[in-house]
């Protein structure tokens, strides 16, 4: 399905492939995000923020990926290994081709991390991956300071872009 795609954009499918196979092993239902310490949510979606950045497996170029600390925001710079290749030296970095899609004052949109990934950005129809599930909005839960869990709140992505 996304071969002619990745094709006719003059990309490798060796690199879609593997970008879309780390999302879907680390967040199958499409429905997680981590809570950065400003309160804006990232999604977690685990190749777009180093989306440009490969590396090689028996000389077929693959996906850099980002691991499990990028999304913890208790870490410090410089103090764990935030991504397959070492690009990235902070949780939520997002590398110049990268992108990420956040949630922010009520609603889905998209940051850079150059201008050029935003321009590539522009000219793919990507709205509407994330923002429901099994076709309901995908639900916010906020944690009260206690820990304890507040009625979800209903995360619908922007039609607009960022």
């Amino acid at each position: 399905m996304f071969v002619r795609t990745t094709l006719s954009s003059k990309n490798l499918v060796s690199v879609t492939a593997s970008h879309e196979l780390s999302e879907m092993l680390a967040d199958p239902a499409i429905d997680l995000a981590a809570e950065a310490p400003d309160g804006t949510f990232y999604a977690y979606e685990v190749a777009d923020p180093v989306e440009e950045e490969t590396f090689e497996i028996d000389g077929i170029p693959m996906s850099n990926f980002v691991y499990p600390s990028w999304f913890e925001g208790f870490r410090k710079a410089n103090s764990d290994k935030f991504d397959d290749l070492g690009s990235c030296k902070k949780p939520f970095q997002i590398r110049p081709g990268g992108y990420m899609s956040i949630f922010k004052e009520g609603q889905w949109t998209q940051i850079f991390g150059s201008k050029r990934s935003e321009n590539r950005f522009q000219r793919e129809d990507r709205r509407e991956r994330r923002p429901t599930r099994r076709g309901r909005p995908l639900e916010i839960s906020q944690l009260t300071p206690a820990g304890q869990r507040e009625g979800p709140a209903l995360a619908r992505r922007s039609r607009g872009r960022a």
